[in-house]
C-alpha cells in the first residue's frame, strides 16, 4: 500500500510540472507570425506587389534571389519585386521570416509563370470516330529504356505534362522508338508532343532532353523536327493519311539518351470503318499476298472470297469472266475455257416412220 501511494504521489508532481511548463510556453509557432498571404503570384506580370506583415516584428528576413528581391518598410510591409520572364516552366522563389525569440520560420513562395495562358489541364478527346493511342493495342513497339509503351503516364509514371499543360490522355516512350500503325483507311493523325516536363527538375536540364522526330507514310518522309527540353512551345503534329497504308512515327536519341521522355498529349486517329492497328516492321514489309482460288470469279468492286479483305478484281470490268467458276484467276475472255461454251445443236423434226402394211393390204 506504501509502494502504491508513493508512485501515486510521484506521478500528481511530475503533472504539476508538466502543467506549469504549458502555462510557461511560448505562443504557438503558426500564430507568431501572420502575412496576408502565403504565396504571391506573377502570372506574366512583372514588377512589384505588397504582402503585409499582420503578426510579429521581431524576425530576420531572408530572400536570395537572381530574379526577385524583397525590401521591408518602415511599417513592416514587404515590397516583392520580379524581373520579366518568358519561359513556359513556373519559376520559384523564397522569402523566409524567422523569429529571433522562437526561431520559427514563415516561409512566403513567390511564384511566376509566363503569362501565356496555357491551359493547366488540355481538355479531353471524345468522337465516334476519334481512336486514341491510349485505347489502342502497342505491344509491338520498338523502344529502348523502359518495359512498355506508358498510357496516361510519363516515362517516369507521373502525370503527362507538356510545357506546363498536364495531359489525362496521351502515350509517352523513350527514345529511340519506332511505332508503326496499318492505317486501314485512316484519314487524319493529330498529337502535341514534347519532352516531358519532368526532366525539368533534374540539375543537368540544360544537357539533358534532346531528341528527333520523323512522321513517314509508306515510307515517305512527311514530316521531322526536334524536340528540346527548354523550347518554349510543343511541336503539333497534324497529318493527312487519307491514301496511305501504313504510317510510322519514329523518334531519334540525341547527342545521348539521358532525359529523352517523350510524352505524346491527345495522340488520336480520325478515321471511319475499320480502326488502324499497330504492325511490326516485318508485317509492314511483307509482300501483299495474292489472291488465290477465288470463288465465283471476282466482278468489279467485290472482294475475292480468298480470305484476304480488301483485295479486289485488277482486271477492268470488259475483262472479267462472268461464268468462270472454278478458275484460279481472273482470265481474259478470250483465254476462260468455259466462257467458250459450245453452241447447243439445233434440234431438227423427226421422221415420222414409214407405215408397214400387210401383204394382203399391199396387194
Amino acid at each position: 500500500m506504501k509502494n502504491v501511494l508513493t508512485r501515486m504521489a510521484w506521478s500528481l508532481l511530475a503533472l504539476g510540472c508538466l502543467m506549469c511548463v504549458e502555462m510557461n510556453a511560448a505562443p504557438a509557432a503558426e500564430d507568431e507570425i501572420q502575412l496576408s498571404t502565403d504565396e504571391l503570384r506573377f502570372d506574366g506580370d512583372y514588377g512589384t506587389k505588397e504582402v503585409k506583415v499582420l503578426k510579429g516584428k521581431k524576425y530576420e528576413l531572408f530572400s536570395y534571389s537572381d530574379w526577385m528581391t524583397c525590401k521591408q518598410r518602415k511599417d513592416g510591409t514587404l515590397e516583392i519585386t520580379t524581373k520579366p520572364y518568358n519561359f513556359f516552366y513556373p519559376r520559384q522563389a523564397s522569402v523566409i521570416l524567422t523569429s529571433k525569440k522562437t526561431n520559427y520560420s514563415k516561409v512566403l513562395r513567390v511564384i511566376q509563370t509566363d503569362g501565356s495562358k496555357r491551359p493547366e489541364v488540355a481538355p479531353r478527346l471524345t468522337g465516334k470516330n476519334l481512336l486514341l493511342l491510349n485505347d489502342m493495342d502497342l505491344s509491338k513497339a520498338k523502344f529502348y529504356y523502359i518495359k512498355e509503351i506508358r498510357k496516361n503516364k510519363s516515362v517516369d509514371n507521373h502525370p503527362i505534362r507538356i510545357k506546363a499543360t498536364r495531359y489525362e490522355q496521351g502515350i509517352a516512350t523513350h527514345a529511340p522508338s519506332t511505332l508503326i500503325f496499318r492505317l486501314n483507311g485512316a484519314k487524319r493523325f493529330q498529337t502535341v508532343m514534347s519532352i516531358d516536363d519532368e526532366i525539368m527538375s533534374r540539375n543537368e536540364m540544360v544537357t539533358h532532353g534532346h531528341a528527333g522526330y520523323e512522321v513517314l507514310l509508306d515510307g515517305k518522309k512527311v514530316k521531322e523536327g526536334q524536340l528540346n527540353l527548354l523550347d518554349n512551345e510543343p511541336a503539333v503534329i497534324d497529318i493527312d493519311t487519307k491514301g496511305a497504308k501504313f504510317m510510322t512515327l519514329r523518334f531519334l536519341d540525341g547527342a545521348s539518351t539521358y532525359g529523352d521522355h517523350i510524352s505524346m498529349g491527345n495522340a488520336a486517329f480520325e478515321y471511319e470503318g475499320k480502326a488502324p492497328v499497330m504492325v511490326t516492321e516485318e508485317e509492314m514489309n511483307a509482300p501483299e499476298p495474292k489472291c488465290e482460288g477465288q470463288k465465283p470469279c471476282c466482278k468489279e468492286g467485290v472482294a475475292h472470297q480468298c480470305g484476304q479483305a480488301g483485295h479486289k478484281c485488277d482486271k477492268p470490268a470488259d475483262k472479267q469472266c462472268p461464268k468462270c467458276k472454278e478458275m484460279a484467276k481472273c482470265k481474259e475472255m478470250s483465254n476462260c475455257p468455259k466462257a467458250k461454251a459450245a453452241p447447243a445443236k439445233k434440234l431438227l423434226p423427226r421422221k415420222k416412220a414409214p407405215v408397214r402394211r400387210s401383204k394382203a393390204h399391199r396387194r
